[in-house]
């Protein structure tokens, strides 16, 4: 096994910085890990995933670079309110004819 950072679970989680789980989770994974990379007999019929904490929270906010998807989402939202309070506004004046 390569001595270099993995990504986890935890690394993903929208909570890692006050969970209370973290380091628990963190240490039974390495012995897990350990302990896959040093059986001897042929486990290959197991898959070696992760295991899911059930406090687990995706964190949705992504951030690639400079770009970030919930300002994206933001304008979107901005947008479509937009676009209603202006489509209210000419059915209140057309008295709701189309046309």
């Amino acid at each position: 096994m390569s001595d270099g950072v993995r990504e986890t679970f935890c690394t993903k989680c929208l909570h890692r910085e006050v969970c209370a789980y973290k380091d628990t989770y963190l240490r039974y994974l390495e012995k897990l890990v350990k302990f896959n990379n040093e059986y001897s007999d042929d486990i290959s019929f197991i898959k070696k995933e992760d295991p899911n904490c059930k406090f687990f929270s995706k964190n949705l906010i992504l951030i690639s670079g400079r770009h970030n998807v919930m300002d994206d989402w933001q304008k979107t939202i901005d947008a479509l309110v937009k676009a209603f309070d202006e489509f209210a506004v000419k059915v209140k004046r057309d008295g709701g004819r189309s046309g």
